[in-house]
């Protein structure tokens, strides 16, 4: 459920593998002014059996953009 007006945004939405994730994430993070990051959530890679943070390196990318200039201020997480 969202709120009137929002709405959840993923990398995978777009995938048409003509662009590389991280690329499309920061796209993602540049065009949103809110960012939730579910820090709780882990995923076991399956090739790997090791767990993929996901969640806290996308967090700090959001703060890095949160910080790399004033056009992007208007950010919250």
């Amino acid at each position: 459920m969202c709120a009137p007006g929002y709405e959840p945004r993923c990398a995978l939405d777009q995938d048409s593998g003509t662009e590389e994730r991280l690329t499309k994430i920061l796209h993602l993070i540049e065009l949103c002014q809110f960012g939730i990051h579910d820090l709780s959530y882990m995923e076991i890679d399956p090739g790997t059996g090791l767990p993929r943070h996901n969640m806290p390196f996308e967090l700090g990318l959001f703060l890095g953009c949160e910080f790399a200039g004033a056009k992007d201020r208007a950010k919250a997480a």
